[in-house]
């Protein structure tokens, strides 16, 4: 009886792991390149990342620092010369960002853009971080 209770157990908690798991780095990094069609800087660094699940499963949500202070400004210079990004005003922020560390960081944002098929990003340029989301 206490094999298969133990065996319960782990089964449950290896399943909460799967659900609950973060994306890769490395995941993240080509989101953000092939949707901005813009190299991530080699000075990036993920800071916090997830895998929103619930109502919205399927989002992946990071923030990103750039170390580099002139890698940030060539990076968002090669964002602007972009024809693939829409820029966005934001009037309030709210709506923009699902994720509850993204929202954090919405007061922040100097601007928001919008890409192909449920991208969103944005920057904190005096603190060098990009915020970005994607919805599958």
């Amino acid at each position: 009886m206490k094999k298969k209770i133990y065996l319960l157990i782990l089964i449950i908690l290896s399943l909460n792991s799967c659900l609950n798991q973060k994306p890769s780095n490395s995941r993240l990094i080509k989101l953000f390149e092939s949707f901005t069609e813009c190299k991530l800087p080699k000075s990036s660094e993920i800071l916090d990342k997830d895998n929103l699940t619930g109502l919205n499963d399927g989002w992946e949500v990071a923030i990103a620092k750039v170390k580099d202070t002139i890698e940030f400004k060539q990076l968002l210079n090669n964002i602007n010369d972009s024809k693939i990004i829409t820029k966005r005003l934001r009037k309030n922020g709210i709506g923009y960002f699902s994720s509850k560390f993204a929202v954090e960081k919405i007061s922040l944002i100097d601007s928001i853009y919008y890409g192909k098929e449920g991208f969103v990003f944005g920057f904190v340029k005096n603190e060098n971080l990009i915020v970005f989301e994607k919805n599958w």
